[in-house]
């Protein structure tokens, strides 16, 4: 028997029916899929985009290198220790080692007046936290040298280099993924996604996400993210004294990557005082029958809290101070001192003479310039910092201990940027690099601030979301115009 015309036609248009009913489910389960992985995903496009840079400096760089620079003085500390065994820079600092457009550097490590050794201006703290991929380097590269000789096993070299700037990073990609990890506990989506992608493209961190992983800044910023983490930590179990230790290991680390961002330890004095505060609070609103047991007891109890207050200040400043002792330990073998400004010990810079970091410095008129300078400003550049910082005070009730604290360190940390004689970070850096360590609480005002303009009337909404799309806007636009006058300069 045929089939009906109506049947076989009626199956053919349903047939036809079901193409794009299967396309649209299927870019619907690909959205999905994006969306659930959009933290992981996000992390390895920038992983890949930085990776291209990097290929990119080692095309350009015609001697090969990628820690030059400010990079090179970090680095220098790896060769040094894990191959000398020793803090005896001599070694390193030789012809075959710093390319000729380098040497111009040289006064970074000049002799010691005191000790006699290369001193090095720049911390111990990056060079730890690369240590691990060095050691894996030297290892392969020993191994490599038994079937090669002329495999170099001196610590320089592509097959030392390369993993420890993939290993910096990973650890800058790892500070991104606290920073989300401290926006999503405050913040509800799409907040915590908006204003993480907003501070990593359109602040001066994204320089070192991208172009200068073998400076400080990145790991300095990663560093503030751990740091704020466990202060959430030590909210959370404040009876633990792991909580605080680790809070005080992750101030050390803050002193060893860049000494200037110790400041931000101040949260974390905050957090053990404003806990402090809150019990006793309790305690005098406890309502006793009036015996003396119970008055005694309420005595025991504040005297109680004092002590834990005491403890908790002890553990997280003691740790701190075990943590910072590698770099207490270099600056006397170096430079004889145990506690110093290393940049002012440089008694050779072309400019300063011993007086790179002063007052003097600070009162020369460049307030202004800091903060407003075409090129290097904190807010000209990239204006999204002053919407974070507004966002901060906004956000308080979301942000309690730390907003207006955090306001107040961040214009400290600028003004500390201010007292330094090349107050803009030297040349060929983006905006204002000395504040891009801020990059986690800039995400955390701007988040407040996309969370405080949500509950405001429909015309101040959107007025703010207008403003801070021109804000990311023109981060980016900054940051695309410097790579495009990098480029034009090689």
């Amino acid at each position: 028997m045929g089939v009906p015309s109506g049947v076989g036609a009626g199956k053919t248009h349903f047939a036809g029916a079901r193409l794009p009913m299967t396309t649209a489910a299927w870019v619907g389960g690909a959205g999905a899929w994006v969306w659930k992985y959009r933290v992981r995903l996000s992390l390895v496009t920038l992983f890949i985009i930085a990776a291209g840079f990097m290929c990119e400096r080692l095309r350009v760089n015609s001697h090969g290198m990628l820690f030059t620079g400010d990079g090179f003085g970090y680095y220098s500390y790896l060769p040094s220790v894990v191959i000398d065994h020793d803090l005896d820079l001599s070694n390193q600092l030789t012809a075959k080692r710093i390319p000729t457009g380098e040497r111009s550097q040289l006064f970074y490590f000049e002799n010691s007046t005191v000790t006699g050794r290369r001193i090095n201006l720049f911390p111990i703290g990056p060079a730890i936290v690369w240590s691990p991929w060095f050691v894996m380097a030297h290892g392969a590269a020993l191994v490599a040298h038994n079937f090669d000789p002329g495999v170099r096993t001196d610590g320089y070299g592509w097959h030392y280099e390369i993993p420890v700037y993939l290993g910096s990073l990973l650890s800058v990609l790892l500070g991104v993924y606290w920073t989300y990890l401290l926006l999503k506990r405050r913040f509800e989506t799409p907040w915590p996604e908006v204003a993480m992608a907003a501070a990593v493209l359109a602040t001066p961190f994204v320089a070192f996400q991208f172009c200068f992983l073998h400076q400080a800044h990145g790991l300095g910023a990663a560093s503030l993210a751990g740091y704020l983490v466990l202060c959430d930590r030590a909210a959370d179990e404040p009876d633990r004294r792991r909580s605080w230790a680790w809070l005080g290991f992750a101030w050390g680390m803050l002193f060893l990557i860049r000494w200037q961002s110790m400041l931000y330890g101040a949260i974390g004095v905050a957090l053990v005082v404003s806990q402090w505060r809150s019990t006793e609070f309790e305690i005098r609103n406890q309502k006793f029958e009036g015996n003396s047991r119970r008055q005694n007891s309420e005595t025991e109890t504040g005297a109680s809290c004092f002590r834990k207050t005491v403890e908790r200040l002890l553990i997280y400043g003691g740790v701190a101070l075990a943590t910072v002792t590698p770099q207490f330990i270099s600056w006397k073998i170096l430079f004889g001192k145990f506690i110093l400004v290393p940049q002012n010990a440089s008694v050779d810079h072309p400019h300063t003479a011993g007086d790179f970091f002063s007052l003097a410095n600070l009162f020369s008129g460049r307030l202004a310039k800091i903060f407003f300078d075409p090129g290097h400003g904190l807010l000209t550049p990239t204006p999204l910092i002053l919407l974070a910082l507004a966002g901060l005070i906004l956000a308080r009730k979301k942000l309690p201990v730390m907003a207006w604290l955090a306001v107040g360190l961040i214009l400290l940390e600028t003004y500390v940027g201010a007292m330094a004689y090349d107050w803009w970070g030297g040349e060929g850096c983006f905006a204002h690099r000395r504040m891009a360590d801020a990059m986690p609480l800039y995400a955390l005002g701007f988040a407040g601030l996309l969370w405080w303009a949500s509950a405001q009337p429909r015309k101040w909404r959107v007025s703010l979301n207008v403003v801070s799309v021109f804000a990311v806007s023109w981060g980016m636009i900054s940051f695309v115009r410097f790579l495009l006058e990098r480029v034009a300069a090689h």
